[in-house]
């Protein structure tokens, strides 16, 4: 799947990834690759974040409250997804391919993010 992601793209994801790891949480959910999106900061999906007000040190204090605050770090290199983090990577895929690119940009992520109405991610966007 990942292989349609552009470079941008698999840099939200892994800095989702660190962000679930600095929380000491065990998993990825859609809200931590929101926070991924708004920390790659120079893709579309990025720029579009900020267009409405959505900055990194707030996702951050938000996503922190949402946790429940920082937990241990330290976990292993690889945390699993959340389902609907599944479902929102293959979402991704199909948005980009709906757009007529052949590749996913942060864009068609954060889009499929916005597709899922009860996911944290955009509960995180709420706030």
């Amino acid at each position: 799947m990942f292989e349609r992601f552009t470079e941008k793209t698999i840099k939200a994801v892994m800095m989702a990834q660190a962000e679930s790891r600095r929380l000491g949480q065990d998993h990825v959910g859609t809200e931590m690759l929101i926070v991924g999106i708004v920390s790659e900061g120079t893709d579309l999906g990025c720029r579009a974040l900020a267009q409405l007000g959505i900055r990194l040190p707030e996702a951050r204090a938000v996503l922190e409250e949402m946790v429940g605050g920082v937990g241990q770090g330290g976990q292993a290199l690889e945390i699993p997804f959340t389902t609907t983090a599944k479902h929102v990577l293959e979402d991704s895929v199909e948005c980009a391919r709906d757009q007529g690119s052949s590749t996913v940009g942060t864009s068609h992520l954060l889009h499929a993010v916005l597709r899922q109405k009860e996911g944290e991610g955009n509960k995180l966007l709420q706030r």
